[in-house]
């Protein structure tokens, strides 16, 4: 099968299957094919696919089931993911060929342990079915198996839904007939899962945990079994199907599933039993009914698992219904049989599965055979003693205390009411105990005497058992099939008991009740009556006698009140709860309660109830309570004063039982207690908490009753809207709003009272309240006031005045030059200082709550009529954005939680302004307003004549909303409009105006308007002094500067002439005596003139050669003269150099004399403006001027840098807060370590070695640079680094002085490496390093760590990266791991071994195999074989990548000896292994010194690279035969630490030692004798 079938033929079965899809989009079948293919999971294997299986697929194909094929469950996961894309994009024609081959892959695959391999594969199946409808119909009965049991995936619904959908949409409507063309297919894999295969048999041991291989084979079984029922539940008639299961219904392994081990194995198999007991004929279990009672009803009840009962009780009452004798009342006798465990079930609590096992309890009763309820049989006493007993078990909770008591009442009920002739015949007797049923006196005990049973008073719910109880009554009382007579002694009996233990506080039985008990009893008691009160009750002497009850305990409850015994509180109480009765035999006694003092709060809630009723039933019971309560005033005021007795306030006031002064004066105390709540919140002491909500409770309570006054309901308003205030307080007082709210509707008092109260909140800064809360506020009044004027008004409330709006602003209307950087408009020249302390940002202050709420306010109502007033506060709001966006420029700090509202601005300044001037008519409007001097209506512009620069940039921001749909003629009108603010001296508006416009102007609009302009601004040198002189100039310039910036040509001559003629005009200024000069000139005037000059040197502008040479000498002054603070003057003239950098040379030809000089400047300035006061200042201008100077310090001729040599400040400028200048410092720096390294190298080659070598005085890491490697680093995930800016350019400066460091280790001499390594150690930085590297990475932390497939991270260009993104930062710290691991193993595997967290050592060795090891093991190779050859004299070498082994043979002469260097796995953190298989002896060399220098090599090798140790092999092996000695401590010729031989003798004993071995050994051994002889060296 697996070539295929040939083009056209039909495979046995397609005749009779061929119909199933046709007519069907979905899908069609003109051919099923197949036979009975085994599609066990045994069987099914991807390694039975033979080459010439996909010998014609296609390439890619096969690259995926080979990787398919894979063990490790992360490929196979991914792997799948490509094949759900390569099925989706294939052509047909391809996946044609793949469907043969496909039902081994799906049958191995797709039942696999890992949920996301199954999910991926049931998707590949479902699109090739979708994609190729008929061409699947020969594979179908070898898939079929499979393809169902995904459909009951237990363990992962979402594999579940899809094989479904993908079943149904393949064979819409014709899921029975599929089933039974392909049932033989289906029971063959059935019946091979459950009778054959084991949890081994199932799964691959090598491959899986014996967890994963359980749960699949749970997974497969109760699969199966589901199977079998969904064969059951579709196909008809069911002959065949029986036929064709009856072997496996016949096997006695099947049956034993029904006690397996495994929950969802079991629940299957319950679910298949109730499905064959619902079959109405042909059954399988018609003739198994021995085998059914034996193996299944006999053991269900013994399953303890509470996960199954819902299925294992289906099954019971389906077999049960069907098959009713299989239940025998002599089985009661056998301990195993069906109704004994059933017993052990109930006396378990039914093993916590309550909920759903006690409802199934009534349904097997009536269905039990009726020999069960037979006289002289035990069951039904068993039973309920076995019920009720479950309540002492654990799985009986307070949470189905509920259903259990109502399984019990309804299980007795149903019984006494079909077999309670017994019960009947005790009606003759008193005592309720002996005429109630069993159950019911248990129920009766447990509720009034709850004592008696622990566990019953825990565990069920008083409620439930009055229900309970009076249900059961109510029921028996009314039933006509019960005799009269005992439903009368039944009622009687109990009303009898009840009356009788409280008057004698005693149980049924006669014990006394202790005063506990009592109370409990008396709780019970009313509250049955009150249920009986509250219920539907048929039976009128069950009423009657119920009605006397309630009547007697409200009489003996007075008595008893009035004696003030122990009992008083319980009696108090009991009078309380019952219903209240106007029976005449209530007034003599009620006067008794004058006796009672001091009042009983129930009682007093209890009496005043009866006031209520007694005005209209009762004239003389009245008469009697209102003596009694002559001085309830004093008492309702004290208690309402106290916060207590709420019910009783409530009563008193709800029926009229004080006097109107009595009720002026609580809701005055009232209006005092939330008044001082709310300044104590407001202060944030939160005081009166209890009181207030006592009077929020009693204000809930009174809705509707009684009219509050304003203040109070308005308070009530503050209270539910600020979220400061205490939670129950805010809750509570916003229910009462929702209650009160309706009745201010139009109370345009209310609305003053609380908007002045909303205004004044609003302006005081000590206010807690948010904005969020003041528009809710605000739109809470909204919702009361449905017309247009009131809603005008109510807006009109809530704007602000000028001098309010004056007194908010003016505070944070202060200058900062460096905006300039950022908005060329803006020509402030002195820095006032933005605040920027925490307490004084803008974004803090009252200002900010003010505009976020009037920004609310308007963005959420509709509809709003413009007025000045409007007007005006949308101005002031577009001013709070335009301040807010420059403090966060110039601050560069920004508070996280604060809501920024400029979006919101913008939309209603589009949404309200744009709506009046739909037709762009607002430019002549403001023209014709300006030319006679009366602004009139039009409110902005108004505005911003009368202001400064501010008010200019405002007005600019506003209409620039307006220029994208204006015409050419309203862009003309603007620019007449900022033509005669210029001519005008409104500076401050033509300039921002101008700037907000330059997208939008060119040529045609401009040309006449620049030369006016540029005229205008030649003014005579002499005129430089005059202030208004330069104001115009400078303005002028600017606006000329902003014209130009969308005219893509200046040549023509009305452009070229008047612009040339401005740069002459120049010259003339900045020349004095011939030379170019700028001081005596304003800042700003210079400023402006090199952004123009940048402006139209970028347009092209021609130049002479004079004024070429002009414009170079200017800038070089510029730049290496500056000394103003005036920053924008030194950022244009960066820029202007920039430009001319990138212009036409020919043009400049005179750059070139200045360049260096320029240079020079440009690092000086680099490195001031990043300097150690600068590291900390991220404000947005001072970014572009460290970005500008970086990027023209970004190559620095080497020469400049290495005179100046700042080796220092770069190291500190590394962790300055913009990311361009650190990557240009480290590129600078790297720069200089390569010279450095180079020159140091040769100075240390070339000194004559002393013992102070070893001493270390130098160094030879900068102190800067070792600053930041040691750094602390805050150790976050990359995503949280990146939102965190101060901690992302601390961590990248951390990374970058490690880079820089690692950069000394290129072209670096041994003792140079050795001598850093050593300072590394000291420093002792790198382990805070590889913390946080292996954190970014989550390495040990995640369970996915940084997938660095396809990355080449052994080499990166720092500037390639972006460092603000997760990969960035990761591909950094794995960069500097490989160079680590490379330059200093030794270090990071004394990190590794040393570290003490288990999980993340394991984790880094595993990353670093998987990663490193591969590139590091490479790159030894690599050098061993490219650079070996030639360094190592009589070796040769081999080595393998794949057995990651080097072996060097030296040759001397005719022999030879090997040396073989073994890498191990997570190489280098674990040391390489050096091994010999010849020895030295096969050279002549004795072991003893072979193994010596072996050992040389290995102690070499821990730091460097292994070229350098096979090198030193070479070399003792060498100089030994020369005749040289090896040094008697290391047994090595040549040192392992320096390099020499030996060179130190003992005068004693002549052996010979190397300098640096000696030395070590005096150091670590505190003496200086000879290691040898011991004598004094």
């Amino acid at each position: 099968m697996s070539k295929g079938l040939p083009k056209g033929s039909k495979a046995a079965g397609a005749s009779r299957i061929a119909d199933l899809g046709s007519g069907t989009p979905a899908f069609g079948f003109g051919a099923f094919g197949g036979g009975a293919a085994n599609q066990t999971l045994s069987a099914a294997s991807m390694s039975s696919l033979l080459p010439e299986d996909i010998e014609h697929l296609d390439s890619e194909l096969k690259v995926l089931l080979k990787r398919l094929a894979k063990k490790d469950a992360l490929t196979k996961i991914k792997a799948t993911d490509d094949l759900k894309v390569y099925l989706n994009q294939a052509n047909d024609a391809d996946l044609a060929k793949f469907v043969f081959i496909w039902p081994k892959i799906f049958n191995k695959t797709a039942l696999d342990v890992e949920r996301k391999i199954r999910e991926n594969m049931i998707a590949c199946h479902s699109t090739l079915f979708t994609r190729l409808k008929k061409e699947m119909a020969p594979v179908l009965k070898q898939v079929i198996g499979t393809w169902l049991c995904l459909q009951f995936d237990n363990s992962a619904n979402e594999v579940a839904k899809i094989a479904t959908e993908s079943f149904q949409k393949a064979f819409p409507n014709k899921r029975a007939d599929v089933l039974s063309f392909c049932q033989s297919e289906i029971h063959t894999f059935v019946n091979d899962n459950i009778v054959y295969h084991t949890v081994e048999t199932m799964s691959d041991a090598r491959y899986n945990t014996p967890e994963e291989m359980l749960s699949k084979y749970i997974r497969v079984v109760s699969g199966s079994l589901s199977i079998i029922s969904c064969l059951y539940e579709t196909i008809t008639p069911l002959d065949n199907l029986n036929i064709t299961f009856e072997q496996l219904l016949d096997t006695p392994k099947f049956w034993e599933t029904t006690k397996s081990p495994h929950a969802p194995i079991r629940r299957a198999f319950y679910t298949l039993l109730k499905t064959w007991a619902l079959l109405s004929t042909a059954s399988p279990l018609a003739d198994r009914q021995t085998l059914l009672k034996t193996t299944f009803l006999n053991e269900c009840f013994a399953d303890k698992e509470s996960s199954t009962h819902d299925a294992l009780w289906d099954a019971v009452l389906s077999v049960t219904q069907k098959y009713p004798t299989l239940w025998n009342a002599e089985d009661i006798k056998n301990k195993k049989s069906a109704p004994v465990r059933l017993f052990k079930f109930l006396e378990g609590g039914c093993y916590g599965s309550g909920g759903s096992s006690y409802p199934a309890l009534l349904a097997l009763l009536a269905n039990l055979p009726s020999n069960f309820f037979s006289e002289g049989v035990e069951f039904c006493d068993r039973f309920f003693e076995s019920f009720w007993a479950g309540v002492k078990s654990v799985g009986v909770t307070p949470v189905i205390g509920g259903v259990f008591v109502k399984s019990l009442q309804e299980c007795c009920l149903y019984l006494v009411l079909k077999y309670g002739d017994s019960v009947f015949n005790q009606a003759n007797n008193s005592k309720f105990m002996d005429v109630a049923p069993r159950v019911l006196g248990w129920l009766v005990e447990a509720l009034l005497f709850p004592a008696l049973n622990a566990d019953a008073q825990f565990k069920l719910g008083k409620d439930d058992l009055q229900v309970a109880i009076a249900g059961f009554i109510a029921k028996m009382c009314s039933t006509s099939t019960i005799p009269s007579a005992y439903s009368e002694s039944l009622s009687a009996s109990l009303c009898d008991a009840i009356l009788s233990s409280f008057v004698l506080a005693q149980r049924f039985d006669g014990t006394d009740l202790s005063v506990d008990e009592f109370t409990l009893f008396c709780d019970g008691a009313s509250g049955l009556i009150t249920c009986f009160s509250g219920m539907e009750v048929k039976s009128l002497l069950l009423k009657q006698k119920i009605s006397e009850l309630s009547e007697n305990l409200v009489i003996k409850s007075i008595e008893r009140i009035s004696k003030r015994d122990e009992h008083f509180t319980a009696a108090s109480n009991m009078f309380s709860k019952l219903p209240p009765t106007s029976s005449p035999r209530v007034t003599p006694v009620i006067s008794l309660l004058a006796k009672t003092s001091p009042p009983f709060t129930p009682l007093i809630h209890s009496l005043l109830t009866y006031i209520s009723i007694s005005q209209e039933d009762s004239e003389s019971l009245h008469t009697t309570l209102s003596k009694l309560l002559s001085e309830f005033d004093t008492l309702v005021e004290g208690l309402a004063e106290a916060g207590t007795g709420k019910e009783v306030v409530v009563k008193a006031l709800t029926v009229g039982a004080v006097s109107d002064i009595v009720v002026t004066k609580i809701f005055d105390s009232f209006h005092s207690e939330l008044d001082a709540f709310w300044t104590s919140s407001v202060d944030g002491k939160v005081e009166n908490q209890e009181k207030a909500l006592f009077a929020i409770s009693i204000l809930k309570t009174l809705v509707s009753k009684i009219a509050v006054n304003v203040d109070i309901v308005a308070r009530v308003l503050m209270l539910g809207t600020f979220q400061f205030v205490a939670g129950e307080v805010s809750e509570g007082a916003l229910e009462v709003w929702n209650f009160y709210k309706e009745t201010q509707s139009g109370n345009e008092e209310f609305l003053d009272v609380v908007m002045e109260v909303w205004k004044g909140c609003l302006l005081d800064e000590n206010f807690p309240g948010t904005a969020t809360d003041f528009v809710l506020l605000f739109e809470r009044l909204h919702d009361l006031y449905s017309s247009d004027l009131a809603m005008e008004k109510l807006l009109s409330k809530a704007l602000l005045d000028t001098d309010s709006w004056s007194s908010l602003i003016v505070p944070y209307k202060q200058s900062n030059s460096s905006l300039a950087f950022i908005e060329s408009s803006y020509l402030g020249s002195e820095d006032g200082g933005i605040p920027n302390s925490a307490e004084t940002r803008i974004e803090n202050s009252v200002v900010a709550r003010v505009a976020c709420t009037l920004a609310g306010i308007l963005g959420s109502v509709s509809a709003i009529t413009e007025s000045e007033a409007l007007c005006f506060n949308i101005f002031q709001l577009v001013t709070f954005k335009t301040l807010l966006a420059d403090t966060r420029a110039t601050n560069g700090v920004h508070n996280i939680k604060f809501e920024d509202p400029s979006d919101q601005i913008d939309a209603i300044v589009l949404d309200i302004l744009g709506k009046r001037d739909r037709t762009n008519t607002w430019p002549t409007d403001a023209l014709s307003a300006l030319h006679s001097n009366t602004p009139g209506t039009y409110s902005e512009f108004k505005i911003a004549l009368s202001g400064d620069y501010l008010e200019g940039r405002v007005y600019s921001k506003i209409v620039s909303s307006l220029f994208d749909d204006m015409s050419a003629s309203s862009r003309q009108s603007v620019v007449d409009l900022v033509q005669a603010c210029f001519d005008s001296g409104y500076y401050h508006l033509a300039v921002p105006l101008t700037y907000a416009a330059r997208k939008y102007l060119d040529a045609d609009l401009s040309d006449t308007f620049i030369t006016k302009l540029c005229r205008a601004c030649m003014i005579p040198k002499a005129e430089l002094s005059n202030s208004k002189s330069i104001e115009k100039t400078v303005a002028g310039i600017s606006i000329i500067t902003n014209v130009l910036y969308n005219c893509k040509d200046i040549s023509s001559e009305s452009f070229a002439l008047p612009l040339k003629n401005l740069v002459k005009q120049f010259r003339v200024w900045f020349t004095t005596a011939n030379e170019v000069r700028v001081d005596g000139v304003i800042p700003t005037l210079v400023s402006q003139v090199a952004l123009f000059l940048q402006c139209i040197i970028d347009k092209r502008a021609e130049f002479d050669i004079n004024v070429a040479g002009f414009v170079v000498e200017l800038t070089n002054i510029m730049i290496t003269d500056f000394k103003s603070s005036y920053k924008p003057l030194l950022f244009n003239s960066l820029g202007l150099y920039q430009c001319l950098t990138s212009a036409d040379p020919e043009t400049w030809t005179s750059l070139d004399k200045f360049t260096d000089d320029i240079q020079k400047s440009c690092l000086e300035h680099f490195i001031r403006e990043c300097s150690a006061e600068q590291l900390n200042v991220s404000s947005k201008p001072q970014a572009e001027l460290q970005s500008r100077l970086a990027y023209l310090c970004s190559e620095m001729d080497f020469n400049i840098l290495f005179k100046r040599l700042p080796l220092d400040e770069f190291s500190r400028i590394l962790f300055t807060k913009n990311t361009d200048a650190q990557i240009t410092t480290y590129r600078l720096l790297s720069k200089m370590t390569f010279k450095l390294v180079e020159a140091i190298s040769v100075r240390l080659e070339m000194r004559i070695r002393s013992d102070d070598d070893e001493n270390g005085s130098e160094k030879y890491i900068g102190e800067e640079l070792a600053k930041g490697l040691s750094k602390d680093l805050v150790l976050m995930e990359p995503d949280h680094l990146i939102e965190s800016k101060q901690n992302l350019h601390n961590a990248f400066g951390v990374l970058l002085s490690w880079m820089a460091l690692l950069d000394h280790f290129t072209g670096a001499t041994y003792d140079l490496k050795r001598y850093i390594i050593n300072e590394l150690k000291e420093l002792d930085a790198l382990p805070k390093l590889l913390d946080f590297v292996f954190y970014a990475l989550g390495v040990g932390y995640t369970t996915k760590p940084f997938d660095l497939a396809g990355w080449e991270f052994s080499a990166i260009e720092i500037e390639g990266l972006d460092f603000e993104s997760e990969i960035g930062i990761s591909l950094l710290c794995a960069h500097i791991y490989y160079r680590v691991l490379r330059n200093t193993p030794a270090l990071a595997r004394t990190w590794w071994s040393s570290c003490k967290d288990r999980q993340l050592t394991l984790a880094v060795e595993t990353y670093t195999d998987k990663w490193f090891t591969p590139l590091l093991v490479q790159a030894e190779i690599e050098l061993v074989l490219t650079t070996g050859r030639s360094l190592l004299e009589d070796v040769d070498v081999k080595a393998s990548k794949q057995s990651r082994e080097i072996k060097a043979v030296y040759n001397m002469d005719e022999a030879s000896a090997d040396m073989i260097v073994r890498f191990p796995a997570a190489f280098p953190l674990k040391p390489v292994e050096f091994t010999s298989s010849s020895g030295g002896r096969t050279i002549g060399v004795e072991e003893g010194k072979w193994r010596g220098w072996m050992m040389s090599a290995n102690i070499l090798a821990q730091n460097t690279a292994i070229l350098d140790s096979l090198s030193l092999c070479s070399k003792n092996i060498k100089l030994h035969f020369e005749g040289k000695e090896e040094c008697s401590i290391c047994y090595s010729v040549v040192g392992v630490i320096d390099q020499t031989i030996p060179n130190k003798s003992c005068r004693t004993c002549k052996n010979k030692f190397h300098n640096a071995c000696l030395f070590k050994w005096i150091r670590t051994s505190g003496n200086t004798q000879c290691p040898m002889c011991r004598s004094e060296l």
